[in-house]
């Protein structure tokens, strides 16, 4: 009874001096502070007596849906009369991050909203960390699809994505002292404000069977496996534009003539449902696990089912185009060269800048005299000729540093970790793997901490202090990876609470990285590892992202760092490592028994066999570094060739580092040789070059 009458208190405190009124297409603080008044009352998900941050979230997002509802209507309705010719865009995942913040950015009401909201008793910044991220992707294939429909949204593109509606993702990282621990993704425990489902979109999709031939020639399937692909809508608002755009996600479903009644009254419960059960599987889980043959048949499934439904409705970077040219498709290359076509990814400089980053955001305005830049992002060049400014300086310093103070309050949020936002934030942030090499950077940082043990007092004020920061998820059934996961770990709990060394290092695993977690991590990041095996990495999306945000990079010469270290100087990216060119020759003289590896690397890997860092059996992880052949064995990635150029490159960093005027200018030089970098110039090229599509504006 008492939390009743709370509750009826906190509805008449914030409520009760706004008028419950429908405004769809508000754009003023009290008429949307009414609009979400009227969503709270008259499209209750909750009990009406609270207005607490998740009903208010609920609330919030539903409006700002009503407004996408009419501009999607809108746009739909001139593709129609247009008839315009169209894309249709395909991807096993989407890594949306949240919704709310880029709906009402790309809109143009994030005052109104946050100013409606204060009306309300509620703070537009508490209101966002409501929203679960959409567990619908995992690293750079579904970011980078993600920024290609925004992109297509803001170029008044005909454009449509197309994706699978996973129920529980992934997985949800958390980090134990036996290391990573995976459970279900719950974006969709309550539901999601964002999407629509159309009822008369749903579609049969079969499977199995077998082809019948009649006399007349005419071809049936028979006997097939047949389950529903349902449509659910998500709109995808352009920037300062009123073109809206869908992505479409597919459920799959049994109908309820396929279930066995007459089985089920038997108590034959399974049985009864068998199809239902075979169909919810296919949107279960992103990546099912496919160790197994019933893995590898369901992922097919999920690609045919995909494939299928979308189609019944209707090269990444240069180094790896040369790549595909050269080795995977030689002989394709050599008949018909024109169907190979480059066109570097891009990232959406409206979540990935502008909005992450509202401080350094309005310092690059103010600099430029316009915020043109948003939607064209080659004028950040123009802050070339300011970058030796002690008056930008100062201020892009200042913006820089509320961004280390706001990743250092959620770092000790979510890790207990408390670090210094006056050290060097050093962050590794993607998915585990072996060719990311997540591997030579804890070996980096644990040679640099038993160096730093063995120094005097004296010595190590000279040591710039640093904060080594990685997150990402381990595949479950990734077995290295997760030892990857495990030895950051383990060196964290070790270092973070050693009394000599203090603030000089400190070692932390973001958990559970996603989209909301790296608009965080981002902005607050001044150097960003980036240093796959030459060669291995295809796309490379995240280094642009940081690199847009003035973050220094690390790294090798492999996927779109190329091109980085083209557009901002060689003199702002600290390059080590293998070329990809060597890399084949330097693996045949490692099975040739000619690699005599760096007796610091030698130091590092001896240092954690000596249990430095807790009894755990790091054996067969250190294994994969040693001898010459052999599964699992000889050091295919390079770690230990390339560790002794990468800590040299670190040495750089650190000088660098001490000369807080040069790295501000570095710093203000990578933001302005981003501008390439923008996923509207990729699409623009794909509409253009190969897709031969055409803008279609909303009047």
């Amino acid at each position: 009874m008492a939390s009743t009458t709370e509750g009826n208190k906190s509805l008449k405190g914030n409520l009760s001096a706004v008028p419950t009124v429908a405004h769809p297409t508000a754009k003023e603080a009290s008429e949307v502070a009414a609009n979400i008044k009227y969503h709270a009352q008259y499209s209750p998900h909750f009990m009406p007596l609270k207005f607490d941050p998740e009903q208010a979230f609920y609330a919030t997002a539903e409006s700002v849906q009503y407004f996408l509802i009419q501009r999607w209507n809108e746009t739909y309705a001139h593709f129609h009369g247009e008839d315009p010719k169209q894309t249709y865009y395909l991807s096993m995942e989407y890594l949306q991050g949240r919704a709310l913040t880029n709906a009402i950015g790309n809109l143009g009401i994030t005052d109104a909203y946050a100013a409606a909201l204060n009306k309300l008793g509620h703070d537009l910044e508490n209101i966002v960390e409501q929203e679960p991220d959409a567990a619908l992707g995992n690293g750079g294939l579904g970011r980078l699809a993600s920024c290609f429909l925004d992109s297509m949204a803001t170029l008044n593109l005909p454009a449509w994505g197309y994706g699978l509606r996973y129920r529980y993702g992934l997985f949800k990282q958390r980090i134990t002292k036996e290391g990573q621990q995976e459970s279900a993704e719950d974006w969709l425990e309550k539901f999601s404000p964002w999407e629509i489902v159309r009822h008369d979109v749903i579609y049969p999709v079969r499977f199995y069977g077998r082809v019948e031939i009649s006399a007349s020639g005419q071809r049936k399937l028979v006997d097939a496996e047949q389950i529903q692909a349902l449509a659910y809508d998500v709109p995808i608002p352009g920037y300062g534009t009123k073109n809206t755009i869908s992505l479409r996600l597919w459920e799959a479903k049994a109908s309820a003539q396929d279930f066995n009644l007459y089985a089920f009254n038997e108590g034959q419960y399974e049985n009864a449902a068998h199809l239902h059960s075979k169909a919810q599987q296919i949107c279960a889980v992103l990546y099912p696990g496919d160790a197994t043959e019933e893995g590898k048949l369901l992922r097919l499934k999920q690609q045919f089912f995909l494939c299928s439904a979308s189609l019944q409705v209707n090269g990444v970077a240069l180094l790896h185009s040369n790549i595909l040219k050269d080795e995977l498709f030689q002989d394709y290359f050599s008949l018909w060269p024109e169907k190979f076509q480059n066109k570097t990814n891009g990232i959406t400089p409206r979540r990935w800048l502008r909005f992450c980053s509202p401080k350094l955001s309005a310092i690059i305005t103010k600099w430029l005299k316009t915020s043109l830049w948003v939607t064209n992002l080659d004028l950040l060049s123009g802050l070339r000729q300011f970058a030796d400014n002690s008056e930008l300086h100062s201020e892009w310093a200042s913006a820089k540093m509320a961004n280390k103070v706001r990743l250092a309050h959620y770092i000790l949020q979510v890790t207990g970790v408390k670090i210094n936002p006056n050290s060097l934030f050093d962050i590794q942030i993607k998915r585990i793997h072996e060719y990311k090499r997540q591997l030579l950077n804890i070996l980096g940082a644990i040679y640099r901490y038993k160096k730093l043990k063995e120094m005097s007092s004296e010595e190590r004020k000279n040591v710039v202090p640093r904060t080594v920061m990685l997150g990402g998820k381990a595949f479950a059934t990734y077995t290295q990876a997760k030892r990857i996961v495990k030895l950051v770990n383990d060196v964290g709990a070790v270092v973070n609470n050693d009394p000599d060394i203090g603030d000089l290092l400190k070692v932390v695993f973001i958990p559970n990285y996603n989209v909301s977690v790296a608009e965080i991590v981002i902005p607050g990041s001044e150097l960003s590892q980036h240093i796959s095996t030459a060669g291995m990495e295809a796309s490379g999306t995240s280094n642009m992202k940081f690199a847009l945000n003035g973050c220094l990079i690390i790294g090798t010469l492999d996927g779109a760092n190329v091109e980085i270290r083209e557009e901002i100087g060689e003199d702002n990216f600290f390059l080590f490592g293998a070329q990809a060119h060597d890399v084949p020759k330097l693996r045949r003289e490692r099975e040739q028994g000619q690699f005599v590896p760096d007796p610091r690397f030698e130091e590092a890997k001896q240092f954690v066999k000596s249990r430095a860092f807790g009894d755990y059996d790091y054996t067969p992880l250190l294994d994969s570094l040693e001898g010459n052949t052999g599964y699992g064995r000889g050091d295919y990635f390079l770690v230990g060739y390339d560790f002794p150029s990468y800590m040299e490159a670190q040495s750089r960093v650190d000088d660098a580092y001490k000369n807080a005027k040069k790295w501000i200018k570095m710093s203000i030089l990578s933001t302005a040789g981003s501008g390439k970098f923008s996923s509207d110039r990729t699409i623009s090229q794909y509409a253009k070059d190969i897709w031969n599509i055409k803008e279609c504006r909303v009047p």
